[in-house]
């Protein structure tokens, strides 16, 4: 069972390809408010960083699991997690909610950055399980983490979920050294205690926008 750890549904598998916003000079450190908001089994939430109230803050979700073969070793995820926190402390205190594109690309460390981009050009749509994650097949996950469980669209079906991406914008980080594409877009989904599939919160009307960072 995937656990989320900070260093770091049932559809048929599509992918989605948007209009790439591009730029022949890739500029350099575009920035936007990142938030993933929606209802949460009816109740409205936001978070949203950047917003006046100060209580979320966001962090690249990236990292890699065990390839297919000796030819590709490593396959590469790519999300953002934003995160409520304890204003008055500045230390990270609440839930949080997650968007992850899984195994984006396998291939090795050292072609990692080079491949960033175009694995964004059919940025998958489709909901994958956990078992699907470690056998390496390409799709999104959407997750809640509060301090006592964690709640995930691989842990339960999905049918009738969805997701839309309506906006890609590639950049890089100042200094050029790391690539960033800012994802935007809808969805509606479930997410399930891996625990507990029985205890699942039900989401709707959901907007995001995110920012991917390459690994390397």
């Amino acid at each position: 069972m995937q656990k989320l750890l900070i260093i770091l549904i049932a559809l048929t598998t599509v992918s989605c390809s948007v209009g790439i916003t591009e730029d022949s000079s890739l500029p350099q450190g575009i920035y936007v408010s990142p938030y993933i908001t929606g209802e949460s089994n009816g109740t409205p939430f936001a978070f949203k960083v950047n917003d006046e109230s100060g209580n979320y803050f966001s962090e690249y979700w990236q990292g890699y699991i065990n390839g297919p073969n000796e030819n590709a070793p490593y396959c590469f995820y790519y999300g953002m997690n934003i995160q409520s926190r304890e204003v008055s402390t500045g230390n990270s205190a609440g839930p949080s909610y997650g968007i992850s594109f899984k195994n984006m690309q396998s291939c090795y460390v050292e072609n990692e950055a080079n491949n960033f981009y175009q694995s964004f050009n059919h940025t998958p749509t489709n909901f994958i399980t956990d078992e699907q994650y470690f056998n390496i097949t390409k799709g999104v996950e959407v997750s809640y983490w509060s301090p006592d469980k964690f709640y995930s669209t691989l842990y339960g079906s999905q049918n009738g979920s969805s997701m839309k991406i309506t906006k890609i914008t590639r950049s890089v980080m100042p200094g050029g050294s790391l690539k960033t594409v800012i994802v935007s877009g809808t969805f509606n989904c479930k997410l399930y205690d891996g625990n507990n599939p029985s205890d699942f919160k039900t989401i709707t009307n959901g907007k995001f926008c995110i920012t991917c960072q390459s690994y390397y």
